[in-house]
Protein backbone atom coordinates (compact mmCIF):
# COMPACT_ATOMS: atom_id res chain seq x y z
CA UNK A 1 0.00 0.00 0.00
CA UNK A 2 1.32 3.43 -0.95
CA UNK A 3 0.97 6.01 1.82
CA UNK A 4 0.32 9.66 1.04
CA UNK A 5 1.90 10.98 4.22
CA UNK A 6 5.20 10.21 5.91
CA UNK A 7 6.53 10.37 9.45
CA UNK A 8 7.07 13.95 10.56
CA UNK A 9 4.38 15.48 8.33
CA UNK A 10 2.18 18.09 9.94
CA UNK A 11 -1.42 17.69 8.77
CA UNK A 12 -4.90 19.03 9.47
CA UNK A 13 -7.74 16.73 10.47
CA UNK A 14 -11.28 16.75 9.08
CA UNK A 15 -13.91 18.42 11.26
CA UNK A 16 -15.30 15.22 12.78
CA UNK A 17 -11.81 13.90 13.58
CA UNK A 18 -10.61 17.28 14.85
CA UNK A 19 -13.38 17.40 17.46
CA UNK A 20 -12.59 13.82 18.49
CA UNK A 21 -8.78 13.87 18.65
CA UNK A 22 -7.92 17.49 19.51
CA UNK A 23 -8.64 19.13 22.84
CA UNK A 24 -10.78 22.27 22.96
CA UNK A 25 -7.82 24.65 23.06
CA UNK A 26 -6.14 22.94 20.06
CA UNK A 27 -9.14 22.60 17.74
CA UNK A 28 -8.35 23.54 14.17
CA UNK A 29 -4.59 23.22 14.70
CA UNK A 30 -2.26 20.80 12.97
CA UNK A 31 -1.18 17.40 14.27
CA UNK A 32 2.06 15.53 13.56
CA UNK A 33 2.30 12.02 12.14
CA UNK A 34 4.76 10.20 14.39
CA UNK A 35 4.49 6.61 13.17
CA UNK A 36 3.09 4.58 10.27
CA UNK A 37 2.14 0.92 10.66
CA UNK A 38 2.67 -0.44 7.16
CA UNK A 39 1.13 -3.81 8.07
CA UNK A 40 -2.24 -2.33 9.11
CA UNK A 41 -4.34 -1.05 6.17
CA UNK A 42 -7.20 0.16 8.41
CA UNK A 43 -5.60 2.54 10.93
CA UNK A 44 -1.99 3.00 9.82
CA UNK A 45 -1.25 6.55 11.07
CA UNK A 46 -0.24 7.44 14.63
CA UNK A 47 -0.62 11.14 15.30
CA UNK A 48 0.37 13.44 18.13
CA UNK A 49 -1.55 16.65 18.78
CA UNK A 50 -0.16 19.81 20.34
CA UNK A 51 -1.24 18.63 23.80
CA UNK A 52 1.06 15.57 23.35
CA UNK A 53 -1.82 13.05 23.15
CA UNK A 54 -1.24 10.21 20.70
CA UNK A 55 -3.88 8.37 18.63
CA UNK A 56 -4.05 5.87 15.77
CA UNK A 57 -6.34 6.83 12.88
CA UNK A 58 -7.25 6.10 9.29
CA UNK A 59 -6.12 8.24 6.37
CA UNK A 60 -9.73 9.33 5.71
CA UNK A 61 -9.57 11.45 8.90
CA UNK A 62 -6.77 13.60 7.47
CA UNK A 63 -7.89 16.70 5.56
CA UNK A 64 -4.56 17.91 4.15
CA UNK A 65 -1.05 19.14 4.67
CA UNK A 66 0.01 21.97 6.94
CA UNK A 67 1.80 24.77 5.12
CA UNK A 68 3.89 27.41 6.96
CA UNK A 69 1.69 30.24 5.69
CA UNK A 70 -1.31 28.65 7.42
CA UNK A 71 -2.95 27.47 4.20
CA UNK A 72 -4.79 24.15 4.06
CA UNK A 73 -4.13 22.18 0.89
Amino acid sequence: MDYTYKVGDKVYLKDWADSKYNTDKCRGREVTIIEIDRLDPFIPYKIENLSRYKYWLHGSAIAGYYKPLGLKI
